[in-house]
C-alpha cells in the first residue's frame, strides 16, 4: 500500500441508481466521476460501464461453447462479434494488461476473445488459494482499438477504471479473496505511465456486509490485511465489508475519483447473487467496459 495517500481520492456514493437500458436484457450502465470535477469532453467521452441485472439471464462466459444470451446481450448493445475480450472468475488477485495491436489479434474472431489467447502482462497473485487464471482486464487503446474488456460477478464486486490521461479503462472482479487486485491494476497503470491521480473508479454492487457472514478465521485473514473497518463484529458471527475494504484502498493508493454504487446483491432481487439463489441456480452479471 502506498503510505500518505489518504486525502486525493474524491469520493461519490450513491445506491443502486445508474440509467437503465437493454433491449438484449435489462442492464445499468455508470458515468465515471471526474477526478477534476469537471464533465468529461464530448470529443473525449470515457468509457462505459455497464452491468447486467438478472432478467437478462445467467450471461456465464462458457469460451468456446459460447453462451446465447451473452451473446444477444452484447449485440444489443451494438457490439459486434469478437469484439469483446473475456476471463471466467478464478477468485485470484491477476489480472492481464492486454498489450497486442489489433492487427495481431487472434484470426477466428467468430465469438468472444478469450484473454489467454492475447499477449499482454500479467500482474498480482493467485490469491488466498495461489489459484490459476486471472480476475481483471485492463487495456489502453492504442494497443487494443476498441475492444470491450467483460468479467462476470454473483455476490463479488465489480470495479471499473479508467486513467483520465491516457484513456486506459479496464474492469475487475473483487471478491473476498481477490480484494486487492485494485491495487495491482493501479501497479499496472503506474508502470505505463499513469498517475494515480488521474485513475477514476466505480466500485460496483456486491454483498454487502448484512449480508456476508463468515467463519472467525476467513473473518481473521481479512481483517488482518484490511484493518478492522473490513470486518463487522456487531452480530454473533463476524461479517465481511468488501466495500470499506476496497474504498480503504482507494484511499491509500491515492485515486482521483471513486464512484461507490453501494447496493447489496443479495439484497436486491433484480441483481445475482450467489447466497440468496444458491449455487446450482445463481444469476452470473456481466461486467462491461467500453471503451469511449
Amino acid at each position: 500500500m502506498r503510505a500518505g495517500g489518504q486525502t486525493a481520492v474524491r469520493i461519490l456514493e450513491t445506491d443502486l441508481g445508474g440509467s437503465i437500458g437493454g433491449e438484449g436484457g435489462p442492464y445499468l450502465e455508470f458515468a465515471f466521476p471526474d477526478p477534476l470535477g469537471k464533465p468529461p469532453s464530448p470529443k473525449t467521452p470515457g468509457p462505459r460501464a455497464i452491468l447486467s441485472l438478472r432478467g437478462a439471464g445467467s450471461l456465464r462466459y462458457l469460451g468456446d461453447r459460447g453462451n446465447p444470451l451473452r451473446a444477444d446481450f452484447f449485440s444489443s448493445l451494438g457490439l459486434a462479434p469478437g469484439s469483446v475480450v473475456a476471463t471466467e472468475l478464478h477468485h485470484t488477485r491477476r489480472l492481464r494488461l492486454l498489450a497486442p495491436q489489433a492487427s495481431s489479434l487472434p484470426g477466428d474472431r467468430g465469438g468472444e476473445l478469450d484473454a489467454s489467447l492475447l499477449e499482454g502482462e500479467d500482474f498480482g497473485d493467485g490469491g488466498p488459494d495461489g489459484a490459476g487464471g486471472r480476475d481483471g482486464l485492463l487495456a489502453f487503446p492504442e494497443d487494443l482499438g476498441a475492444l470491450a474488456l467483460a468479467v462476470t460477478v454473483a455476490d463479488c464486486m465489480p470495479i471499473w477504471i479508467h486513467d483520465t490521461a491516457s484513456g486506459a479503462y479496464g474492469v475487475l472482479h473483487s471478491g473476498w479473496k481477490g480484494t486487492g487486485i485494485l491495487a495491482r491494476a493501479v501497479e499496472a497503470l503506474e508502470r505505463r505511465g499513469s498517475d494515480p491521480a488521474g485513475i477514476s473508479v466505480i466500485l460496483g454492487p456486491a454483498i454487502g456486509a448484512c449480508c456476508y457472514e463468515v467463519d472467525p478465521a476467513r473473518a481473521a485473514v481479512f481483517e488482518a490485511e484490511f484493518g478492522a473497518v473490513a470486518v463487522d463484529r456487531s452480530g454473533p458471527r463476524p461479517r465481511l465489508d468488501i466495500r470499506a475494504a476496497n474504498l480503504a484502498l482507494a484511499k491509500d493508493l491515492g485515486l482521483g475519483a471513486l464512484l461507490s454504487i453501494d447496493a447489496c446483491t443479495s439484497c436486491e432481487p433484480e441483481l445475482g447473487s450467489f447466497r440468496r439463489e444458491g449455487p446450482e441456480a445463481f444469476t452470473r452479471m456481466v461486467a462491461l467496459c467500453l471503451p469511449g
